[in-house]
């Protein structure tokens, strides 16, 4: 087998390996727990079956009034406050568009009209649609309440409270929203809901003075559907938490069950008891997370609903509004940072709570790689501005960094070539003893001081970064939206699948200038066919980069092969 041969198959079987790691290794999970602190309890974990939590079912107080609003803006944030359970019934991220209908108008658009929007997005930022994205489900309400006192545990989730003082944010002064509900026993809960420019984070706080023992606060109404609906895309909703130290994770597809009828059976609800940090809930790209400024002690994730997702006429699961997160501090106060926003991995670092795991970087051994790439990539985009653009631009780094070893590879393969008729006299001659051919082989190696694996090695250094590739592609919150040419979204396949065609017939053109042994010529057609099969549903962006690193590869060995520096190709 020549060394060009076991270099395809080393493509093949490392991709195949991505794609199986990807799929069915647990992601999250994987990574190391953060230590616990000696003094911490051990953990208890509780399974809670179907939709029975006695412990916390609670006497819910009627609404008492017509139902009041404040909208609230900052530069970041518009958000709704409701005076149904002092909850946030909209809230819309300036800085991200919806989209659910993105590709519409590209579809509509000429070729001509696409390239000139390419070059104009090349000086200047992308503007979004007007449609900006909705985090909170339509009918849903988020940060409902819960008191527990010595009369009771009392839901608050549809108590019309009284809206005591507005303040609106305006630039450095900070805006606040109180509410007020009057409990049967008498006493009042306060929340204070506090705003500031600049921030993602919304602050809370609930007051109870008197009899109230512990304060429960939930998110119930969990994430809305920004993105296109395609199937798999609800895998990426789930709940996470820091707790006890541990960091857990628990995807919507496990939590819940569809029959095929469409009926949704809950599988469990979960609960954790111990020291918790911050819980949340996540879709592909945002976040809604509760970070306790006080000590609290109790998590809990719940199944709500139900609604079902359809594409097509195909039931693909559960509607993204199934989870929810909730946490009890015990006294007659609480206090929270709300942070609703981007899954942005710097900004969620600033934090130093662990909440960076919300962005998958790969496995461990590859995230270090995937950090150092999303920050060139985010580097480059300050100077084009277009992410197309980028993924070229970063082809072309690579392609210098790799040079070294390209050429080397091309060398070795140059001396092997000068090789093959000592080898193939030994093969005639050993015919029969493949044991003694294949010593004999590699002493002919070993004294002309070639290493038959020298092929490789440019693809051995490379697959790191396209695993990094793949994991960031697939989950940066950069690249969201970002269109190129005909493709709208380079985080998504291609829907054309032009990209994917044109990448595997780059990889024909090279192989043709790849020097190889006739009888394996029949290598140099099925491989780029397996891997346009590979990469057939692969992020656009994944397979634009490794279309223009073989189109670069192809100028590369054309160049090389023209000054002589490069062995020739079979016929």
């Amino acid at each position: 087998m020549s060394a060009e041969t076991r270099t395809l198959i080393a493509i093949f079987l490392i991709v195949l390996i991505s794609i199986i790691s990807y799929k069915y290794l647990p992601r999250q999970q994987a990574q190391p727990p953060l230590p616990v602190e000696s003094e911490e309890p051990h953990l208890e974990r509780v399974m809670v079956e179907r939709v029975k939590p006695t412990e916390l079912k609670a006497a819910r107080v009627a609404p008492t009034a017509d139902e009041d609003s404040v909208l609230i803006e900052t530069d970041l944030h518009r958000i709704c406050l409701s005076s149904v359970g002092g909850s946030i019934k909209s809230l819309r991220l300036k800085e991200y568009a919806d989209l659910r209908g993105k590709g519409e108008e590209l579809k509509a658009a000429s070729t001509f009209e696409r390239i000139w929007a390419l070059i104009q997005s090349m000086f200047r930022r992308r503007e979004e649609s007007q449609e900006l994205a909705e985090l909170i489900p339509e009918g849903r309400r988020a940060v409902l309440s819960t008191v527990r006192t010595s009369d009771g545990t009392f839901d608050l989730a549809n108590h019309n409270f009284t809206i005591e003082t507005t303040v609106h944010p305006s630039g450095a002064v900070e805006g606040k929203v109180v509410f007020a509900a009057l409990l049967p026993d008498g006493s009042t809960l306060r929340k204070t809901y506090t705003f500031r420019n600049g921030d993602y984070i919304i602050g809370l706080e609930e007051i109870c003075p008197g009899s109230a023992k512990e304060l429960i606060l939930d998110w119930g109404a969990g994430l809305r559907q920004t993105e296109k609906a395609q199937r798999g895309y609800l895998n990426y909703f789930s709940a996470m938490a820091m707790v006890g130290g541990m960091f857990k994770q628990w995807q919507l597809t496990k939590a819940v069950k569809v029959l095929r009828s469409g009926e949704i059976h809950k599988i469990r609800d979960l609960e954790y008891v111990g020291r918790v940090d911050w819980g949340a809930v996540k879709t592909k790209y945002f976040l809604a997370c509760f970070i306790p400024k006080r000590e609290v002690r109790y998590f809990r994730v719940d199944t709500v609903g139900p609604s079902i997702v359809r594409i097509g006429a195909r039931v693909d699961t559960v509607a993204p509004t199934e989870l929810s997160v909730r946490m009890m501090s015990e006294g007659n106060r609480a206090e929270y940072d709300i942070y609703v926003g981007p899954i942005q991995y710097d900004r969620l670092r600033e934090f130093d709570l662990g909440l960076q795991r919300a962005v998958y970087l790969g496995p461990g051994w590859v995230s270090g790689i995937s950090r150092l790439i999303l920050r060139i990539l985010v580097w480059l985009h300050k100077l084009v501005h277009n992410y197309g653009v980028v993924i070229i631009l970063f082809s072309c780094i690579m392609m210098v960094i790799f040079y070294p070893l390209t050429f080397k590879s091309l060398r070795s393969m140059r001396e092997m070539q000068k090789l093959q008729p000592k080898i193939a006299a030994l093969k005639q001659k050993y015919k029969k003893d493949p044991k003694r051919l294949n010593t004999e082989t590699m002493g002919i190696y070993k004294k002309e001081g070639i290493n038959p694996l020298g092929g490789c090695l440019p693809l051995l250094f490379q697959m790191p970064v396209f695993w990094a590739l793949f994991a960031i592609l697939r989950s940066m919150i950069e690249l969201r939206g970002a269109n190129f040419l005909w493709i709208a979204d380079l985080s998504e396949r291609d829907p054309t699948f032009i990209l994917p065609v044109l990448m595997a017939g780059s990889m024909f053109v090279q192989q043709k200038f790849t020097p190889t042994d006739p009888r394996q010529k029949a290598m140099t057609y099925m491989m780029p066919m397996i891997m346009l099969f590979i990469f057939w549903s692969f992020p656009a962006g994944l397979v634009l980069y490794w279309f223009i690193y073989n189109v670069l590869s192809v100028v590369q060995h054309y160049i090389l092969h023209k000054r002589g520096e490069e062995p020739k190709t079979a016929s």
